[in-house]
Order: C-alpha cells, then structure tokens, then sequence
C-alpha cells in the first residue's frame, strides 16, 4: 500500500464495482455538489435553528447535538409545551431548512455516473432522498428503525440518520445520538461488517463524525478476521481547492488506515472514475 498513486486507487474502486464489492458512504458533501453548495452544514443548520426559535446562539455551546437539544429545551420554556412536542417541532423546522432542490443538470450527471460505476449498497446520514432521484427505479429507502436488506439488482440506500418524509425518526439531538451507542444497537453494530466486507467509497462524509471513528475501530481492531484473497479498502474522498497550500495529488493513508484521495470537486473525481472505468477490456478487466 506505500507509494501509491492516483490511477492505483482509482483502478481498485472500479474492480471492486465490476466484482459486485463496492459500497459507499454517503454524507452532506454529496448533497452539497447536487445543490451548488446550497445545503446547509451542521454549523449552518444551527445557526438556522436558533434563528427560527429566537434562541441566542452565543449563549449555548457543546458539540452540535448538545446544541440543537439546548435549543429544544429553550424552545418548551418559551412556547410552555413539553420537550417532546418542541423535539418534533425543532425536528420539522431542520427539515425545511435542509430540503434545498438539487440542480437537473447535477442530477442527470450522477445519474450518468452511478449508471456505470455501480454499487452494491449505500450507507447515507443524509436525510434527503436524492440518491433515491440519482437511481430511480434501482435503489429501496431503508429507514433507522429497519434492518439492513438486499435484493437482486436493488441498491439498499440505509438512512442510518433518517429520511426527510419521517421528521421523528431524525437523528439531530443529544438524545438521537446517544441512542445509537446503546449496547445492541443494529446501526452501530452493523456498519463495522459493511467497512469489513466491502471495499468502501465515502463521499462528503468526515471522518470526525463517532459513528464512523467507532465502527472503523470496531473493524480494524475487535473484527480481526481477513481474507487473504481479496483485500477491502475504504477509500475517503476529500474536497479540497487544488490551490489550497498542502493539496495531494496522490493518494495517501492516514493513521486509522483509510486510504485519502483529494479532489476540488466531488463531480470531478467522478469524471476520473469513469475515465478508468472506460479502460476495461471486454472482459471487465480494469488494467
């Protein structure tokens, strides 16, 4: 895995589509690049929040969940209602200042791509239903509270965060959150097995985010077991202006094993893909 280049990581991720072994993580950064940098960011989102509820931003901090469960608890004392009520209410609000439109001619291009660079299954935290746009007709929503599932030529799309039409079942508060690290909790429990059977893609996603930092572990240190015949990667993509001072042009790992391609553009790197793709003989042999 030392000195690797571009066209090696590029050349994995598409053998592992044509062997039915690709998989991919999915975060905000993607729906961003559908919406011309649009959607909101956790940041953005909070400070959205505290402007709809009349909460001062400056006067409440902790990670993002901390706050946004601040802000539910400002919002009952003010409006005299119940936590939970102001939970759904905060919820709903989330909602509406996420659901930004995509641009047609993004869709289309994704479209494009995910016809040709195909995967096996999809992990998003995001709430949105556009992969389900991007793949229509070819991929099936699985909410937080289902098991995930596979079925022949479908692409599961596993909203371990919750999905835009069940405000409810978001994960946005303190609360959401630590109820994912509950002992037998199925999300938690099972991403570890996807990082560990699958050549990995994430996209927009950070790796700052616990869930992801814990199942990696999970992965690399508590599931030991290999397979000596074929090796699974995860491979992060990572968005980062080409005149930016320390931009990479050839792949590297970082210190949970991950391998970091950077791109200034999620639609580029994509573009890159399907030029390696384009080179497979017709055999399916990415040389």
């Amino acid at each position: 895995m030392e000195n690797l280049k571009r066209d090696d990581v590029l050349k994995m991720i598409c053998r592992a589509s044509l062997m039915d072994n690709l998989g991919m993580l999915i975060g905000a950064g993607f729906t961003k690049a559908l919406t011309n940098n649009e959607t909101k960011s956790w940041k953005e989102l909070i400070e959205y929040l505290c402007r709809k509820t009349g909460v001062d931003r400056n006067a409440i901090n902790g990670s993002y969940p901390e706050i946004a469960s601040q802000i539910c608890h400002i919002y009952a004392e003010k409006h005299d209602c119940s936590y939970d009520e102001s939970v759904k209410k905060v919820k709903n609000l989330a909602l509406k200042g996420l659901d930004e439109e995509p641009l047609k001619e993004m869709l289309d291009k994704f479209k494009s791509f995910f016809d040709k660079i195909k995967t096996n299954w999809i992990v998003t935290t995001n709430y949105d239903l556009n992969l389900e746009t991007i793949l229509s007709g070819k991929s099936i929503s699985i909410d937080p509270n289902s098991c995930f599932f596979k079925i022949k030529n479908i692409i599961p799309i596993y909203h371990i965060h919750g999905i835009m039409n069940d405000p409810k079942n978001i994960v946005l508060t303190n609360e959401d959150y630590i109820s994912l690290f509950r002992p037998g909790d199925y999300r938690q429990s099972r991403l570890p097995f996807l990082f560990k059977e699958s050549t990995v893609l994430m996209i927009g996603y950070s790796l700052s985010d616990f869930n992801v930092i814990s199942s990696l572990d999970l992965a690399n240190n508590v599931y030991t077991n290999v397979n000596t015949n074929f090796k699974s990667n995860i491979v992060q993509v990572i968005r980062k202006d080409k005149s930016e001072e320390g931009y990479k042009e050839d792949p590297y790992i970082n210190d949970n094993g991950v391998i970091i391609i950077e791109t200034d553009e999620i639609i580029n790197f994509f573009k890159e893909l399907i030029c390696i793709y384009n080179e497979k003989d017709d055999k399916n042999n990415i040389f």
